[in-house]
């Protein structure tokens, strides 16, 4: 396991807050930022649903936000809100940040326990005062970013420049401001990192089919919301195809099915399942053993890697990594 040298913010502990008891199955409203066939999201249900006690009725809700623009939020947030009005769950589970950030604080106000997970920018922006009520924790994401970037040094030889590409997102708000510092230019141990963020095809074609003069690798770190000149959202696995196709220098991933034979060459990625299985052990403590726990930090991550886009990139991998890589 790889764990992460991200510098993190510090959270208030929460541990006062009172367990309920029930007097029949207890019900969970799972409210999630994007859609179901969105991998990740796919993957922190399966975490839920596999490792939540048994004798909790769980109601799943999506916001659909990578599909969705950010006009639409009112009417999303409209929408979870009814949700909660007639599922009148016992608790409230919000994933990712565009979840916490529609509704948190309104959730919270309602004085039910509230868990999150998969929020990338420091929770304390999404609730007034920036105060975290103490009806609330959850499991934070902290993508590999700046340990990626520096394996990449060390992977593709000769490397002094990395491109990494932003869609115009709240995931990409939270990475941005996490891992950078709100920078767009990072020197990190001989490397400098340029960070994009680009909203349309249009400036991400120009970024990748240009990167080849500046830059000796590409790491994607969030593609989900990148418009075609129609201003509709281009479907992220055909955005990926077309720039690991047309980039002339090895491009890298951070979520695990972005490796592929037309994906990207690696990643260093969080399990979206054990991410899951993380959050709904809180809820299972929250509803039935020693109540609220601290925040938690998710940080440790695997390498992954694809044969046949390293073999085109003429790379072999250093021993420390090769000793730990997953091949897909």
């Amino acid at each position: 396991m790889v764990k992460s040298f991200t510098i993190i913010f510090a959270f208030f502990a929460i541990g006062n807050a009172a367990v309920p008891a029930f007097a029949e199955k207890p019900a969970v409203l799972h409210v999630s930022s994007y859609h179901p066939e969105y991998l990740w999201t796919a993957s922190n249900q399966r975490g839920l649903e596999t490792h939540l006690d048994p004798r909790i009725k769980l109601i799943t809700h999506y916001l659909n936000t990578k599909r969705r623009g950010p006009a639409e939020y009112p009417g999303i947030t409209e929408q979870a809100w009814q949700a909660y009005l007639t599922v009148k769950p016992d608790l409230v589970v919000l994933g990712d940040d565009n979840a916490l950030k529609l509704l948190g604080s309104k959730v919270a106000a309602e004085s039910l326990p509230v868990v999150f997970y998969g929020i990338n920018a420091n929770p304390r922006i999404y609730f007034p005062d920036r105060r975290i009520p103490e009806n609330v924790t959850g499991v934070l994401e902290r993508p590999l970013f700046l340990n990626l970037l520096a394996a990449i040094k060390h992977i593709v030889p000769d490397t002094t420049s990395v491109l990494v590409l932003l869609d115009s997102s709240t995931t990409s708000e939270g990475l941005s401001e996490i891992v950078f510092g709100g920078r767009q230019a990072l020197f990190l141990r001989g490397l400098t990192v340029i960070t994009r963020t680009l909203a349309n095809f249009v400036d991400w074609r120009e970024a990748v089919l240009t990167a080849g003069a500046e830059y000796q690798a590409i790491l994607i770190g969030s593609f989900f919301t990148v418009r075609n000149d129609d201003n509709v959202v281009i479907e992220p696995i055909e955005l990926l195809n077309w720039t690991s196709a047309n980039s002339v220098v090895p491009v890298f991933g951070t979520l695990d099915f972005t490796v592929g034979d037309r994906g990207a060459v690696g990643a260093l990625v969080v399990d979206g399942e054990l991410h899951g299985s993380r959050a709904a052990r809180k809820v299972n403590s929250i509803l039935f053993e020693d109540g609220f726990g601290q925040i938690e930090l998710d940080d440790e991550g695997s390498y992954i890697f694809n044969k046949l886009q390293m073999q085109r990139f003429g790379l072999t991998l250093p021993k420390s990594i090769a000793s730990e890589a997953k091949y897909q």
